[in-house]
């Protein structure tokens, strides 16, 4: 799921015909769904910051904050062909209960319902099948200022480690 669909309609105007009126960082399901349901990465990340607020996780006496290595989504890609060897998503769905004044709130709140992660990883023969065996010349590298690689040609950049 691209963030942009995440956005409300003031961020993103074409998201207005599926209700996101209100929140950044929550698609909002409540429509086709008939309850006030919203998806989001995980731990709300890149929800607006008052909502991400009024969740705190504690874990082991540490608030435990949305970040982007373990809430975003994955994908591991082969620097020489572009290859997808793996891609993992992270779903989460809230349920939101909206502020009125029956209940003394001023805001809305979102509860995590659950969380979902998706991850899909291609097998070594499953790669040898689908792109061939991909060739590592990593001694010829050394040795030389560029390898050939049937028809490309990668050019070796020296790193300086200060």
């Amino acid at each position: 799921i691209n963030n942009n669909t995440y956005y409300n309609k003031t961020l993103n105007p074409q998201n207005e015909i599926y209700y996101h009126d209100k929140y950044n960082g929550l698609m909002n399901m409540s429509s086709p769904l008939k309850f006030p349901i919203y998806i989001s990465k995980g731990r709300l990340l890149y929800a607006d910051q008052e909502i991400q607020d009024s969740l705190k996780v504690v874990r082991e006496g540490k608030v435990i904050l949305p970040d982007v290595e373990t809430n975003e989504d994955i994908f591991d890609i082969e620097p020489l062909t572009g290859a997808v060897f793996m891609a993992q998503q992270n779903v989460q769905v809230n349920f939101l209960l909206a502020a009125d004044d029956l209940i003394a709130r001023n805001s809305d709140q979102f509860f995590p319902m659950f969380n979902s992660i998706a991850r899909a990883k291609l097998s070594e023969a499953k790669i040898d099948e689908l792109y061939g065996c991909l060739l590592y010349t990593s001694d010829a590298a050394d040795d030389l200022l560029c390898v050939d690689l049937g028809g490309r040609r990668i050019i070796k950049k020296k790193t300086l480690c200060i």
